[in-house]
């Protein structure tokens, strides 16, 4: 898991209403949802935890409840690891408290950092887990003295708590205002570890800022923004050092993007935007929460241009449901998670707004490469061939390779082509869409928009046609095994 010119300057766009339906996803017997994580390996995998911590495998569908874990209001926290594993402790105990993580093997404990010379009681005050380091968690400290002083320390592990580095703090006093850690996350999985920090003033301002602290560890830190009302600040996953801001509610501001090196910019029109979400395949995805005029009722846009035109996707305001939270986008970019409100009577629901459909099947499974998983090839977007709307995700590969998606319309199967692990799925009439060759992330995800119209084939050039099924599959190096290099599994869509 966030340094502006000028705070969210406005800019007015046209808005396109389109409106989408949305799913009510709340796990049963559980009216007061604070928080939606999300598994950076499993798409279908989260965590919610409100009266008590519910999990899903499906997306939001069904939920059962942990009940090791239930906890009234903030105490109990649970978080996802890059393994998908459980991260779990309690919030505002004292150290050294407990954090816990639980795999199929059973359940360890990671011990706690160790404050020295505290001004008084020391408790744990969050943790976080990197998205693609197991090892590595982020833990906020709280040091409280007699006269309610704080001091806010911010500590990295990397070795699952053996070792913990003291990042940065911020003091708080009643008297004096300063700054308490509220929230933070890991901004961008390649950095040492450049944790992105956000911090609630005190001195009746009511502003925000965030921080960025990067490595090595305890070295620079550098403000990124201060605003004035509480603005939200996201930073992409797809594309690190893209992040993008969005206003509160008073007084009326805009959306913002940055690109790295690049200033600040204003996009979207004018408006009381609360939360701004970013995709985790498509680099071009934004979602907003909130409203082009001040009203405080559920309203969701999303923009497929990085926030320079927008729609509409739901307006809760005739049923009467307020704006509470956007958690996220899931990790497929299929669908947006986010809270809502309604007063009368007092409850809230987590909803599940559809973007994107998941299309094609899977028809060969892909070999394991040297990350311990096989590379993982889905389609999100729309199976009518004249919308021309085709976007591979690619995941489950090593960091920083390179990857080259093949298609074709025909099936075939040849095992360990030129060398390499895996099986190519795709027959004799398969072509290497070179247009597309990209290299993955720190994460080890790449996505690939797709051309319909110009579709590479072994000599030519083709477009998809309304009953026509095409097969994808990618190619990639993987250096770290002894093929160099490796298949994803195949997917085959149905264009209609």
């Amino acid at each position: 898991m966030r340094q502006l010119a000028a705070a969210c300057i406005a800019l007015a766009t046209t808005s396109v209403a389109h409106a989408q339906a949305y799913v009510d996803i709340t796990p049963p017997g559980d009216s007061l949802i604070w928080e939606v994580r999300f598994d950076p390996v499993d798409p279908q995998h989260l965590l919610a935890r409100g009266d008590r911590i519910h999990e899903s495998f499906d997306g939001g569908g069904t939920w059962t409840e942990l009940t090791a874990l239930s906890a009234a209001f903030g105490r109990g926290r649970a978080r996802l690891d890059a393994n998908g594993d459980l991260i779990h402790y309690e919030r505002h105990t004292p150290l050294p408290g407990s954090i816990q993580r639980t795999t199929s093997a059973g359940t360890v404990t990671i011990p706690s950092p160790v404050l020295t010379n505290p001004i008084g009681t020391v408790t744990l005050g969050d943790v976080e887990a990197h998205p693609t380091r197991p090892s590595t968690l982020a833990a906020v400290v709280f040091d409280t003295g007699a006269q309610l002083e704080f001091n806010s320390h911010v500590y990295v592990t990397e070795d699952d708590g053996a070792t913990w580095y003291h990042v940065t703090y911020w003091g708080y006093g009643l008297d004096t205002g300063g700054v308490m850690v509220a929230r933070f996350g890991f901004e961008d999985p390649s950095a040492y570890p450049k944790l992105l920090v956000h911090g609630d003033y005190s001195d009746q301002s009511l502003q925000d800022t965030y921080v960025r602290s990067s490595g090595p560890m305890g070295g620079s830190v550098s403000v990124y923004s201060t605003f004035t009302y509480h603005c939200r600040v996201a930073a992409s996953r797809t594309t690190p050092g893209r992040m993008f801001a969005a206003g509160s509610t008073y007084p009326a501001r805009t959306i913002e993007r940055t690109d790295p090196g690049q200033p600040w910019v204003p996009v979207g029109e004018t408006g009381f935007f609360d939360e701004v979400a970013t995709g985790n395949v498509d680099p071009e995805l934004v979602v907003r929460q909130g409203n082009p005029a001040p009203s405080g009722f559920a309203r969701f846009w999303v923009s497929r241009d990085s926030g320079e035109t927008w729609s509409e996707l739901v307006d809760l305001a005739s049923a009467g449901y307020r704006a509470s939270q956007l958690f996220g986008l899931s990790t497929l970019d299929d669908a947006v998670i986010a809270r809502i409100s309604s007063s009368s009577p007092t409850m809230y629901k987590l909803i599940r707004i559809p973007l994107e459909d998941p299309i094609g099947s899977e028809e060969c499974v892909g070999a394991v490469n040297s990350t311990g998983r096989a590379g993982e090839l889905r389609a999100i977007g729309e199976s009518d061939a004249t919308s021309n709307r085709t976007l591979l995700s690619i995941r489950r590969l090593p960091p920083d390779v390179f990857f080259l998606p093949l298609a074709g319309r025909t099936a075939g199967f040849v095992p360990n082509p030129g060398g390499s692990d895996g099986d190519l799925c795709i027959g004799t009439d398969v072509g290497r869409m070179l247009g597309l060759v990209g290299s993955t992330t720190p994460w080890g995800e790449g996505s690939a928009r797709v051309d319909l119209t110009e579709i590479p084939g072994p000599n030519s050039t083709f477009s998809a046609m309304p009953g026509e099924t095409w097969r994808f599959q990618v190619w990639y190096r993987d250096t770290g095994s002894a093929a160099g290099s490796n298949l994803t599994n195949s997917i085959a869509i149905a264009f209609q």
